[in-house]
């Protein structure tokens, strides 16, 4: 399963809905149906600049697996996955990889989903019924839910940014976070994407281990902050953004146009600025007196 903002798979026996959410903040819905051997994924979510829905439909084999030999992702998670690595693809990006289970104990399961770490908590009826991986969290409903759409139309629709000139901030200001270290280089062979910044930016660091450091925070076009993920290169300090705003591939964007937030507080951030509590301003605009 693939949302756009973070790559991901769940799926249950017959028709399953997800509330979607970031640091608590709900942003979006998955829909998972199994009849047969048919599987159909629907999402839609609004960490974009345009709520975005994506379905794809797979015919399975009688192992579960999909034209390629692969397990399709959301198929190996429906129940408990055995201890150990199989052959499994995302259903949206067809990234091909392993998913592992390294700890299959009761109703959890940790492991790793094409390198990247995830926990599930099953149901008593033994199907999939919570799945966290990062800041996203997924929580089985009745209902496909309706968004707050006050709160999480910001997502899409990005932060207002006061005053003009100078390099982005926070008012009030937070500790740790800052402008980009230098200018962000687009990525010269990527195409622009900025619609899928996370899950280009979580592909590259799982494709190139230690190569890169993921960069979470703003980023500033049309007068507008929106949420936006890049990377920053271990060994060289260059910052690189595979869906790049405002520039073609290969150019480079000013730092004072990213706002980088501490990884570890990047969702209570996001959260503060769809409630108001934060405010995105340039040089010393935005004051309030």
């Amino acid at each position: 399963m693939v949302l756009g903002f973070l790559p991901l798979t769940v799926l249950l026996a017959q028709t399953a809905n997800y509330e979607m959410s970031l640091a608590g903040t709900p942003v979006g819905w998955v829909r998972v149906e199994l009849d047969g051997h048919h599987l159909r994924y629907q999402s839609e979510h609004v960490f974009r600049r345009a709520q975005a829905h994506t379905q794809v439909d797979y015919l399975l084999d009688a192992q579960g697996r999909a034209e390629n030999d692969s397990m399709p992702s959301a198929r190996w998670l429906l129940r408990p996955p055995p201890a150990g690595c199989t052959a499994v693809f995302d259903e949206v990006t067809k990234e091909k990889g392993e998913g592992c289970a390294a700890v299959v104990q009761g109703n959890v399961c940790h492991g790793t989903l094409l390198r990247q770490p995830f926990n599930a908590r099953y149901g008593q009826d033994g199907l999939l019924e919570q799945l966290t991986v990062g800041i996203i969290a997924f929580r089985r409903v009745e209902k496909v839910p309706l968004l707050d759409v006050s709160r999480a139309r910001l997502f899409s629709e990005g932060f207002p940014i006061e005053g003009v000139g100078g390099a982005l901030r926070l008012a009030p200001w937070v500790k740790g976070v800052k402008p980009a270290d230098g200018d962000v280089q687009a990525a010269a062979e990527q195409a622009v994407n900025p619609q899928a910044c996370l899950a280009l930016a979580q592909a590259a660091i799982r494709q190139n281990p230690g190569k890169f450091q993921l960069r979470l925070g703003l980023v500033a076009d049309e007068g507008r902050a929106w949420p936006h993920a890049w990377l920053k290169e271990t060994a060289t300090g260059q910052e690189l953004d595979l869906g790049a705003y405002g520039g073609e591939p290969g150019t480079r964007l000013p730092a004072g146009d990213y706002l980088v937030f501490p990884p570890a507080e990047a969702g209570r951030l996001y959260v503060a600025l769809l409630e108001g509590k934060l405010r995105v301003v340039r040089g010393s605009g935005g004051q309030k007196k």
